[in-house]
């Protein structure tokens, strides 16, 4: 079967936007949205940046097609660092989802070292949340630039959600006396990422996003910030730690750390912590400074808020107050009834994964720390009790569920 083949025709710099524009030969074309180019805005002139350095936003997104598709990707010039950590990439593919082997090739006519003199010592992906504060605050005597991305969580249609957003990273600048560089991108649209879930899910046990994209795929926008800017290293806050090594996501140090693009180096940052030791690090700088900052955690609502319901809002507020900080200065809404609420979730309503249930016993291990000060709380204390490593989706049996009917027909009636 003749491999297909994805050509950079043209890479097309303007003012502060660089655009791509693909010949897209064979199979694979049914991963693309082909009525889309793929395009990154910087806010800011770029003009200057090479070609060979202007394409990686596009080529770590790209990369993964081509090697779960056996296909091959053909571009005019590439920077020489990131062509020499294409390979070692790849083998962190093979590595984190335990293959045999990805295929794929890569070719480029020139090869041409963009090496430079640093003048940035760092920058790091902010977007607000634990994660990302946790590594801002490890690495702030660095005075890291923050890089925050429209087109990963917030979509591009999500103008109100980005406005939010955008003034809430830009006030922790502000507040911190560091630089914010922000891009717009639609890297997430540009592909048929249903169609990606749909042929390579069963190799990942993962979708597209977390499996193959999360990770490199924002890592590579960086490139023409870090060659304007002369930036030594990127920071690449971890998603996850090393007590879920075995999860199938693309964001990890076996990948990450292998990113090379002219003198800059990434590191992916906070491996070894888990959140409620990352909450831990946010709490102690904050009982130290008197700023407030808004820690965004929500994926759930519009609108770039914390929703203060969720699974994910609702995990952030309890590790917070285990921490002795107030959730409603820092972008909550949290009242008696929200703690009896998350209680009930977890009673009746999530259906939680194993390793978000162990995230919550590392939280639960907080409270344990501090028992005398939980034990007769009657509001707190059930955290104390629950075995959250056995409310999981394959354990809610057929009792459960009568369980939650009665509690949504009943408890839930009665409230309202």
């Amino acid at each position: 079967m003749e491999r297909s083949v994805i050509s950079v025709d043209k890479v097309k710099i303007h003012g502060d936007r660089v655009e791509y524009f693909l010949d897209i030969q064979g199979d694979v074309k049914r991963y693309f949205n082909l009525k889309v180019n793929m395009f990154v805005e910087y806010g800011e002139n770029i003009e200057d940046v090479p070609e060979g350095i202007a394409i990686i936003p596009l080529l770590t997104n790209l990369l993964p097609i081509a090697w779960f598709s056996d296909s091959e990707i053909i571009v005019n010039e590439i920077d020489k660092s990131f062509y020499e950590c294409i390979e070692e990439i790849k083998h962190g593919y093979v590595d984190r989802h335990k293959l045999n082997n990805l295929k794929g090739k890569f070719s480029a006519h020139k090869i041409i070292d963009y090496n430079y003199e640093y003048e940035q010592k760092s920058a790091t992906f902010f977007s607000g949340g634990v994660d990302s504060f946790a590594t801002l605050i490890t690495r702030l005597n660095e005075k890291p630039m923050l890089v925050t991305l429209w087109g990963t969580d917030i979509t591009l249609d999500d103008e109100e959600g980005w406005e939010r957003v955008k003034e809430l990273v830009v006030d922790s600048g502000e507040k911190l006396g560091l630089k914010n560089l922000l891009i717009k991108s639609n890297f997430r649209i540009f592909i048929n990422e249903s169609e990606l879930d749909r042929a390579f899910y069963k190799y990942m046990n993962e979708g597209w996003w977390r499996g193959a994209q999360h990770g490199i795929g924002l890592i590579g926008h960086i490139a023409p910030f870090a060659y304007i800017y002369k930036i030594k290293q990127v920071y690449m806050p971890a998603s996850l730690s090393t007590v879920y090594s075995e999860i199938s996501c693309a964001s990890h140090p076996n990948i990450d750390n292998k990113v090379r693009m002219g003198s800059c180096s990434v590191v992916h940052e906070g491996f070894d912590n888990n959140r409620q030791d990352k909450i831990k690090i946010i709490g102690d700088h904050l009982k130290n400074h008197e700023y407030q900052f808004t820690i965004r955690v929500c994926w759930e609502s519009k609108g770039g808020k914390n929703c203060s319901v969720c699974e994910k809002c609702s995990r952030t507020i309890m590790g917070l107050i285990a921490e002795g900080i107030d959730p409603n200065k820092y972008g909550f809404n949290v009242t008696d009834n929200t703690i009896l609420n998350i209680k009930e979730n977890w009673q009746y309503v999530w259906n939680i994964t194993e390793a978000t249930g162990s995230s919550w016993t590392a939280l639960q291990n907080k409270y344990k720390e501090d028992e005398e000060l939980w034990k007769n709380n009657n509001i707190f204390n059930w955290i104390l009790k629950i075995n959250f490593t056995k409310i999981t989706p394959k354990n809610r049996s057929i009792i459960h569920k009568i369980k939650r009917k009665i509690y949504f027909k009943v408890v839930k009636g009665r409230r309202k």
